[in-house]
Formats: structure tokens, C-alpha cells, sequence
């Protein structure tokens, strides 16, 4: 077994799926593996809902490619504009792209012509959070030019809140996209929402719409987490009353006692800022974190807690204490944070 490494619900992740369905009105269901499916593994996610969704998404053309080898009937839409890295493999292999301007639209009827495909794409609309897409019925002109290997599939937009349906922002984008919307016609797919607005905005579910920290148990209060994160114990040492415990002179021991170091640390995820508030679960009991976690290795409190050398702690869990919420709230940041940051520890 590795001295650190993550297990994935598969059961919950499908159940997620489900609950996030019961509340769709009439409209497909795009599941976002970006990020290496948020860093939860996206092969093993991806095989495990392909037969459950609409469209996978994903962040670049790369990611694209390996999606559609594992799941080449669900169609996968990639959510950056246009890049020309690996676009000749991704146009291969059938993916949807993200066009929010003349100049990418040029890049993919280029690269498409070239390879004599049509490629499909979504267009990006900023309807006010001002990251991608465009804003004006102005910008749309180019559409009306002659693009031959390309075709038009949908039109999306992307709130910047979410958490009340009458907050102005988000009026304000849905007018926005509306308006823009009008422009296109019927057939193409139309979406908008993200996991917190399927829930806040019903009306705005349009054609489609788009769920990544849903599915993996966040951001609302019907799903559950669905990774694990473990350590192996690789070392346990007696510390006496007055010594310095890791790195710099923060952390004296105001006792004797025992203490274990754990195999991970930030880089392998785990927050240095949880070192301040942080604990791990040891044969069902929490050991406090002491000390700065370091950059492979962690210390935890263990004088009142039997274990040995090899057990395992639990580093992120389901339980609402221990889960990514909880842990991004220690540290001032979000759980998308906490969770991308374990994708690279090995998945059991």
C-alpha cells in the first residue's frame, strides 16, 4: 500500500449524478472532469458516469483527447477558447470546442480544413463576468463570414454568483445572455448553469446545464464528498517537555509527548494553513496537527492515542469536520482549492 493515497466513492459520485437530475426541468446534464475531474482522477470518474450524463467537460485539448478514448460516445466540450496545442488530436477525435472570438474561430476552421473534419463548437458569451466570451451583438458579426469546417453547436454563458436568485449580478447576466441569445436559433444548446445556480436559478436551466463541484459532493447540502485522503504513519518519536517540534520556533513541546509523522504535506495537497486549526483521525480519534506541515511530512499528536508504525490516518473525509469545506474554510480559501490540490496522489 502507498505511504499516501486517495479512494474515491463511486457509489456516492453516481448517487450525486442523481439527486442533481431529480431538480433538472427537461435538460441535459453536462458533468465538468476538468482538472483531472477536479482532482478526484478523471479516468476513473469519467468510466463511472459517462452512461449517466449528456457531455463531459474538460479545460484543454489534451484532456479532451484522453476523455474521449475513455468514453468516445458522450460528447466532451472543452471550456477554454481555442488553443492551437494538440488541436489537430483533439478536432480528431471528435471533441466540442469553445470559440469567444474571431481569431479562434479562424484557428479551428483552419486546423479543421486542414484535416478535412468539420469541427463543432459552443460559443462563449460574457454576459458579465468578464473571463471569456463575448459581449456585445456586435461581436457576433464574424459569425455571419463563411467558416466552412466549422459549425456551430450551442452558445453558453457562466455566472459569477449563484447563492440567491434575485442577487442583481446575476439578473443582470441572465438579461445579458438573453438578449444575446435571441441572435441564434433554436436548435443550437443553450446553457448557463453552474452547480449552485441549478439549484438558486431553475428558470435559467435552459437546454443544459453544467455540474463539477456537484458531483463530487459540494455546494449543496443533498450531496455527499466523495474522496478520501489517508497517510501512512513513518515514523513516531517521544518529544520531552521544552523541544522544538519541525521546522522554525513555533512549536515547543509544553509536555512530554508523543507525536507521529504522517506521509504527506503540501506538496502532496495538504494545506500549510491547516497546520493551525487542522487534525487527522487515527483509529476513530482526532490527533491534532502540531507544528508546520512540511513539505512531505506532517506531525500529529498521538500521547493518548495507541497506534504503530504503518497504520494509516485519515487526512480528508466524508464527515463534515474533515471534509474540503471545512478544511478551505480554515484556510480563508474554497474546497475546489483543497480538492485539486490531491490529484496528484495516487488513487487506490
Amino acid at each position: 500500500m502507498k505511504d499516501c493515497y486517495k479512494t474515491i466513492n463511486l457509489s456516492k459520485l453516481r448517487q450525486n449524478v442523481k439527486v442533481i437530475k431529480k431538480y433538472l426541468k427537461n435538460c441535459k446534464f453536462c458533468a465538468v472532469v476538468k482538472s483531472d475531474a477536479y482532482g478526484h482522477n478523471a479516468s476513473i470518474v469519467c468510466r463511472a458516469i459517462c452512461n449517466y450524463v449528456d457531455y463531459l467537460a474538460v479545460s484543454s485539448n489534451d484532456e479532451a483527447v484522453a476523455v474521449r478514448k475513455l468514453c468516445p460516445v458522450t460528447p466532451c466540450l472543452i471550456l477554454q477558447p481555442v488553443s492551437r496545442y494538440n488541436l489537430s488530436d483533439a478536432i480528431e477525435c471528435g471533441a466540442t470546442f469553445s470559440v469567444q472570438s474571431k481569431n479562434d474561430l479562424q484557428i479551428l476552421n483552419r486546423e479543421a480544413k486542414k484535416l478535412n473534419k468539420i469541427a463543432y463548437y459552443h460559443l462563449q458569451i460574457n454576459s458579465g463576468m468578464n473571463r471569456f466570451g463575448i459581449t456585445r451583438k456586435d461581436d457576433i458579426c464574424f459569425l455571419r463570414n463563411k467558416y466552412t469546417n466549422t459549425k456551430l453547436a450551442g452558445i453558453y454563458s457562466h455566472f459569477g454568483a449563484g447563492f440567491c436568485p434575485e442577487e442583481e449580478r446575476s439578473k443582470q447576466q441572465i438579461i445579458r445572455f438573453n438578449e444575446l441569445s435571441k441572435e441564434f436559433p433554436d436548435t443550437i444548446i443553450r446553457h448557463f448553469c453552474n452547480t449552485q445556480n441549478i439549484f438558486s436559478h431553475p428558470n435559467e436551466h435552459y437546454d443544459m446545464v453544467r455540474s463539477g463541484i456537484g458531483i463530487y459532493g459540494y455546494g449543496n447540502e443533498f450531496l455527499q464528498p466523495i474522496m478520501q485522503v489517508y497517510a501512512k504513519i513513518v515514523s513516531i518519536q517521544n518529544v520531552s517537555k521544552g523541544e522544538y517540534i519541525g521546522y522554525g520556533l513555533d512549536c515547543v513541546a509544553t509536555s512530554d509527548m508523543k507525536i507521529a509523522t504522517l506521509a504527506i504535506g503540501y506538496a502532496d495537497g495538504l494545506p500549510r494553513l491547516w497546520a493551525k486549526d487542522g487534525f487527522v483521525l487515527l483509529n476513530g480519534k482526532k490527533a491534532k496537527i502540531i507544528g508546520n506541515i512540511c513539505m512531505e511530512a506532517t506531525f500529529v499528536d498521538i500521547s493518548q492515542i495507541p497506534v504503530k508504525l504503518g497504520d494509516y490516518a485519515t487526512i480528508l473525509s466524508d464527515i463534515p469536520t474533515l471534509n474540503a469545506e471545512t478544511i478551505a474554510n480554515s484556510c480563508k480559501t474554497i474546497p475546489y482549492e483543497i480538492l485539486t490540490n490531491f490529484r496528484n496522489i495516487p488513487t487506490k
